[in-house]
């Protein structure tokens, strides 16, 4: 974890997710070798390369931190660790 000025950062061999505090929710990002299908807590998705998107969520409650953002974030990870770089 790498506390910056403005936000939360976790990385292993590379960044994979950080969190950024709003007034009254946070911002969550996440890399992910793949696009996330809509979903109600998406922001925004940017294409950084061909297996590298950043994810942005919005987190008003606690229970929006529940098994499918757990399972997003594990896939982050994994994208941080670059073990997902040469995966077809």
């Amino acid at each position: 974890m790498i506390p910056q000025k403005t936000r939360l950062v976790f990385m292993v061999r590379m960044r994979f997710a950080g969190v950024s505090p709003r007034k009254s929710w946070l911002q969550v990002a996440m890399i992910l070798p793949r696009r996330l299908p809509g979903h109600p807590r998406l922001l925004k998705v940017e294409r950084f390369a061909p297996r590298s998107f950043g994810h942005y969520f919005r987190v008003d409650d606690l229970d929006q931190l529940d098994g499918r953002m757990q399972t997003w974030l594990c896939e982050a990870y994994r994208r941080g660790t670059q073990e997902t770089l040469f995966v077809d």
